[in-house]
Order: structure tokens, then C-alpha cells, then sequence
């Protein structure tokens, strides 16, 4: 693994460290990635690109939207936390953004939050469908048919 960074990086034993200001209008790029063969692109040269891409492409979804009474910024807002928590690539719906972290180190009540849960699911594409956004919707519908032919204990049928 490699840190790149546009600005100026120093090494300290075994942590690296940076001190630095930012005036209003500036920006200071870290990316931590793959080490990059010589010769190649560095992240860094991309990470502005991307940026405004990822920046196009949220603008454009959110300009999906039906809702226009009041309130708006923040239904759009709900809407976009919702969006975030679909599986781009399965359609599939997480059941929380915190999956991942625990309530107490080997605590009791550390829940694995990666799975749908069709209640919560169900919500959140009536959410979505009222505001507009149906392809959400139908990915999901896509999804939970290929998980019909799963079985718990036996893994997909054939």
C-alpha cells in the first residue's frame, strides 16, 4: 500500500505526519491505494476528475426528484443517505450504514447489519418511488427475485 499526497509528507519512525494550512479556496489531496509502478498516473493526478464526475453524476440523480414543496434540500438530502445504502451492482438494500462497527468490544450486542431486511427495504423504496426514483426500485425487485432460488443451507439451486 502507498500514501500519495499533493502536498509535502515526512516520515517519523514508523507514522508519517504533515502539518499544513488551507486559505479559503485550496485543497490538500491524500490517497491511500496500491503502490503504482513507475511510469503510471498517480491517483493523486485523477482524484479531481473523479471528483467532479462523482459530483455530475449525484447532481443529475438528485435532479430525479418530484418532490418540490417545502423542505426539499432535506427530503433530497434523506433520499441521497437512502440511495447511498443500495448496492450499485446487486440492488440489494443494507439494513444500516454501521454494519460494520461495534457497540462494545466483545460485547453481546454486536449486530451484523449486511443483510436486507424486506420491512425496512419496503420502506425505503416506498420513500424512494414517492420522490421519483423507481429504477432503485425495480434493481431491488431484480435482486429479491434471484434470491428465490437460494437456499440457507444449501447455497443456490441448480
Amino acid at each position: 500500500m502507498a500514501l500519495y499526497s499533493s502536498i509535502a509528507l515526512e516520515q517519523q519512525s514508523q507514522d508519517v505526519a504533515s502539518q499544513f494550512s488551507l486559505r479559503s479556496g485550496e485543497t490538500a489531496t491524500f490517497v491511500f491505494g496500491g503502490v503504482r509502478p513507475p511510469g503510471q498516473r498517480s491517483e493523486i493526478e485523477r482524484v479531481e476528475t473523479r471528483f467532479h464526475g462523482t459530483a455530475r453524476f449525484w447532481k443529475k440523480w438528485t435532479a430525479k426528484s418530484k418532490y418540490k414543496r417545502r423542505w426539499r434540500e432535506m427530503v433530497n438530502r434523506s433520499a441521497l443517505m437512502l440511495k447511498l445504502l443500495t448496492s450499485r451492482d446487486q440492488g440489494s438494500l443494507i439494513a444500516a450504514p454501521t454494519f460494520s462497527l461495534l457497540e462494545e468490544i466483545g460485547g453481546v450486542r454486536n449486530w451484523d447489519y449486511r443483510f436486507t431486511w424486506l420491512r425496512d427495504a419496503a420502506f425505503t423504496l416506498y420513500a424512494l418511488i414517492r420522490l421519483g426514483f423507481v429504477e432503485e426500485t425495480e434493481a431491488f425487485i431484480g435482486w429479491l427475485k434471484g434470491r428465490l432460488s437460494d437456499d440457507a443451507e444449501r447455497g443456490r439451486y441448480r
